[in-house]
Parts: structure tokens; sequence; C-alpha cells
């Protein structure tokens, strides 16, 4: 509508399906109304080209987090003070939602293997958190505290171990997403555990700033967990 009444706009998008770009972005991709695409990735920037955009047009801008907000939180005792958890146990935590291929069946089937880790869920909507207590019910070392406030999240990552980012290689959208919670873990100083897939190794390298496992292994995530367990406990 603003391209029939000439008024210019900015069009941002975070899809890569053809089919529904055609159908969205394809009309417009070279009106003189439309000043700039926005999207997140190369890989994304790609496919708008694809359906006739100008690459002079697209910007590509990265997920992003407000660090200080992140740095900011107390320390790891103090946090641990403020959310009741135990100061000698090790604590490995998710931050985000529990949909299919998140890797929550990951950190369920690890939690199987370390009965002596406490494995910490927030977030998922109210139909997904139920579904996942349901699933975890026998497993007294998984606490799964649903939504909370995003002001908080910072404090959870405070109070952890290590954070996980175990996403599924069925995951839609495997090859160009964009996770927030890359980028909120990496604002944090604890180490990030995630999948070895192409989007995430555009951003974490393993070794350097993250350990990266093969995705759908609860034993793979498992292993480097207990890998991080043994680095925390010889630092202590």
């Amino acid at each position: 509508q603003l391209s029939q009444h000439n008024l210019p706009f900015i069009y941002e998008t975070h899809a890569d399906d053809h089919d529904q770009l055609v159908r969205r972005l394809g009309p417009v991709a070279r009106s003189p109304s439309l000043l700039a695409v926005v999207t997140l990735n190369e890989i994304l920037k790609e496919r708008c080209t694809e359906v006739g955009v100008p690459v002079d047009r697209i910007i590509t801008l990265p997920d992003a987090v407000d660090v200080d907000r992140w740095q900011g939180a107390p320390g790891r005792t103090e946090a641990r003070r403020q959310l009741d958890f135990a100061d000698k146990k090790f604590y490995a935590m998710y931050c985000g939602h529990l949909y299919d291929h998140r890797g929550i069946e990951d950190i369920l089937g690890a939690a199987e293997q370390l009965p002596e880790v406490e494995f910490v869920l927030i977030g998922g909507w109210e139909k997904d958190v139920d579904r996942r207590r349901q699933e975890a019910a026998h497993l007294a070392n998984v606490h799964i505290r649903g939504f909370v406030p995003n002001s908080e999240v910072p404090l959870y990552a405070a109070a952890s171990d290590c954070l996980l980012v175990p996403y599924s290689a069925n995951v839609p959208r495997v090859e160009s997403m964009s996770p927030l919670k890359i980028f909120e873990s990496m604002a944090t100083n604890r180490p990030i555990i995630a999948s070895d897939l192409a989007a995430i190794r555009s951003h974490l390298t393993n070794g350097r700033n993250a350990v990266l496992v093969p995705p759908d292994s609860g034993t793979s995530l498992a292993d480097a967990i207990t890998a991080a367990q043994a680095a925390e406990r010889a630092n202590r």
C-alpha cells in the first residue's frame, strides 16, 4: 500500500522462504518508494536479491544486545542468593522457547546422564512449559521455571556455570537463523555450549568463545558439560 501511494518505506524481513518473499517483497522489489530492505545475515541478503531487490538497497544488520545490561548483573554468589540457588552445585542454564527442535530433548538426555548437574530452563509458552515438565517429571535435577521477565534473564545467566544453546539440525531456517540467545550468551562471561551448525559457527568458534557439539545428541551435550564442570573445579 505504501508503494501504491508513492510513500517511501523500509522493509524489514527475516524470512528465507522463496515463495513468501516473492509474494511479499517481489511486487515492490524495484519500487522507487522502497528505500531499503533490512535483514539479518548474508544468506537472507542473497534470498532478497533472488526476488529482485537491488543489492545496494539491502542492509544487513545482525542481532545485537545491550552488553551493559548483561555485564551489569551481580556476581555468581549474589545472583544465586537472589534466585535461591545452591552455592556449591553446578548449574547448566537454558534460556529460550521450549519448542520442538530447540534441543530440549538433548538437555533432558544430558540430565539423565548427569544427575549431579542442575539443569535450569527458563522461558516458553505455558502449553510448552506444561509439556516439558511432564517429560522431565522423572528428573529431579531439571527445573523448568517457565517465563520470566526479560530484565531477569541476565541474573539467571550470572547464576549459571554454563549456558546451553543446543539447536537441532532440523530446526526451521537452520541455515539462515540468527538466534538472539547466542548474542545474549556472548555478553556474559560464562562458558557457552552450542550446536555445531553453520548459522551458529558464523558467530561462535569452537574452542575460542564456545564449545560446539554435534546437534541432536544428549550424550555429546553431556560430555561438553562434564568438561566444563571439570574446568570449573580446576579453577576454584
